[in-house]
């Protein structure tokens, strides 16, 4: 599996390796994703923009969970990187002051 995502529109598509087809789309209208990441066990991928960080199932394409950093006025909270722990279990972010957020990324949570 694939993942791309579109800055403009804000479109992931999943990607089949094999057919070199899209397999789905998720995330229309969440313009600026800059950043992609599979979770370690590749069930979750996480997307950044500027704003937040949202993860999707790769399965079925529905969002799970939405984050949200520090807000500072008038800046973007996110300098957009964004990584799962080794476990899967937590996501990190940088923020544009130089700090980090750390998050419980596991469904439900």
């Amino acid at each position: 599996l694939l993942a791309s995502a579109s800055y403009d529109d804000g479109v992931v598509k999943f990607w089949n390796l094999e057919t070199g087809q899209s397999k789905m789309a998720v995330g229309q209208g969440r313009k600026g994703i800059e950043d992609l990441v599979f979770s370690p066990d590749g069930r979750r991928l996480a997307g950044v923009t500027r704003r937040d960080v949202s993860l999707w199932d790769t399965a079925t394409g529905h969002k799970v969970i939405t984050l949200v950093g520090q807000t500072s006025p008038g800046n973007p909270i996110f300098n957009p990187q964004v990584i799962f722990s080794s476990d899967g279990n937590r996501i990190a972010a940088t923020q544009f002051d130089d700090t980090i957020c750390v998050w419980d990324a596991t469904p439900g949570s």
